[in-house]
């Protein structure tokens, strides 16, 4: 396995990396790990080699000439890293490859229709609204400092459960629900194993108490979702359908009203791993953008002109539109921010088949790491990168500059 790894990085050079452990005390999700990949973008430029423990390594993409080819032609996912999900998410469309993944695809695309999304709406202003009130209690008439992330994460979490099956948890103010406790405990169990290499091996982590206490917070959570799901179909058989007393349809209504050309629905298997899936995308401390607006408020803070700006535009828009498509300086402040602070910092891509990556032949079967964070952040594609700017999404400037240069949910066809 060593010499395969070595084979497939060839050619690209790399930093030191210790015998046993690799590159794992460096790639991390922390500032810490962040900041390495960095270095090793101001160094390498294009990409680099990095090692997982002493016998797999991953080549690390960090600029658009480099990440394009391997996203344009949707290399499949990474199997090793993804199959942690698999007790908890299931075979849901976040792991499914090929044909089976088009189907439910089809499937699940009607939910993110736009006039479905536009009906979430009243949601996130109800979320926001207690998340106002609960800031207005906190600060007092003194104007305390409150710290920012714990509430907009719950606030993010309150509004994805509320549209994923309608499921109140009061998160916000009572912040002691077991579902939401068993949500972020499954998030630290995965990021913990995904850092210690000696749980990458299944016989080995199954032994472990850490695996139990993992198991316990998806068996919680699959609980809790067959219940609702059980609920919803007796709800739906029922004489009196309990549709009008929502103003939508939230994400659970329109699973189990797919049918596929056939007329063949999804059972309560896939409706959870769906479900599950449309959960975890949305709140992950990895996967949410809830970090872009907690840095967008920091940075609109810190820059003074900007911060004037942004509320003038907010108090121009409350007072006279309704459509938050003409928010353009709002949209450039949101996406600056996740060009900052990515909300998915890294994506992992195994190569199906031998590409050309910087002028190299990479084979068939290579570990790829897109670090989304470091292309944002390439000082060989934007100039001054470190520096909040929301010019840089004017439409003159976006329109010479690559595609791939600002991929905050990935990019290319998936």
């Amino acid at each position: 396995m060593k010499a395969r790894s070595n084979k497939q990085v060839k050619g690209f050079g790399g930093p030191t990396s210790h015998w046993l452990k690799g590159n794992i005390n460096d790639i991390t999700f922390d500032g810490h790990g962040l900041a390495f990949h960095i270095r090793c973008t101001e160094r390498f430029k294009t990409a680099y080699r990095v090692w997982f423990g002493p016998l797999r390594s991953a080549l690390v993409l960090c600029h658009p000439d480099t990440v394009k080819p391997v996203l344009s032609k949707n290399a499949p996912k990474e199997r090793f890293f993804y199959k942690f999900l698999f007790p908890f998410l299931g075979d849901g469309l976040g792991l499914q490859e090929g044909a089976k993944w088009w189907n439910t695809r089809k499937l699940v695309t009607p939910a993110f229709h736009f006039d479905i999304l536009r009906r979430y709406v009243p949601i996130f202003q109800e979320s926001a609204k207690i998340l106002v009130e609960k800031w207005s209690q906190a600060c007092g008439p003194s104007g305390r400092k409150v710290e920012l992330f714990q509430d907009i994460s719950l606030m993010t979490l309150d509004s994805v459960l509320k549209c994923a099956f309608s499921y109140s948890s009061n998160c916000q103010t009572e912040g002691h629900d077991k579902y939401i406790k068993a949500i972020n405990g499954i998030a630290k169990a995965l990021l913990d194993r995904l850092l210690n290499p000696f749980y990458h091996f299944d016989w080995l982590y199954r032994l472990t108490p850490a695996r139990s206490k993992f198991m316990k917070y998806c068996d919680l959570i699959h609980q809790k979702s067959d219940e609702v799901i059980e609920s919803r179909r007796l709800l739906q058989k029922s004489p009196c359908n309990g549709h009008h007393k929502r103003s939508y349809r939230d994400f659970l209504d329109i699973l189990l009203e797919a049918e596929d050309i056939n007329g063949n629905g999804l059972n309560n298997e896939n409706i959870r791993a769906e479900v599950n899936t449309f959960m975890f995308a949305g709140h992950d401390t990895v996967a949410s953008g809830k970090f872009s607006v907690d840095w967008c408020l920091d940075e609109c803070h810190r820059y003074s002109y900007f911060n004037n700006k942004f509320k003038n535009v907010l108090f121009l828009f409350f007072s006279c539109r309704d459509d938050i498509n003409n928010m353009n300086y709002l949209s450039m402040c949101m996406k600056e921010s996740m060009r900052l602070f990515s909300p998915v910092p890294v994506i992992g891509r195994t190569l199906d088949e031998e590409y050309v990556i910087d002028g190299k032949r990479v084979p068939e079967g290579t570990f790829v790491l897109v670090c989304i964070y470091a292309v944002h952040r390439n000082p060989h594609v934007w100039e001054k990168p470190q520096m909040f700017n929301p010019r840089r999404f004017e439409t003159d400037t976006v329109e010479g500059r690559s595609a791939y240069a600002f991929i905050p949910f990935s990019g290319g066809p998936r």
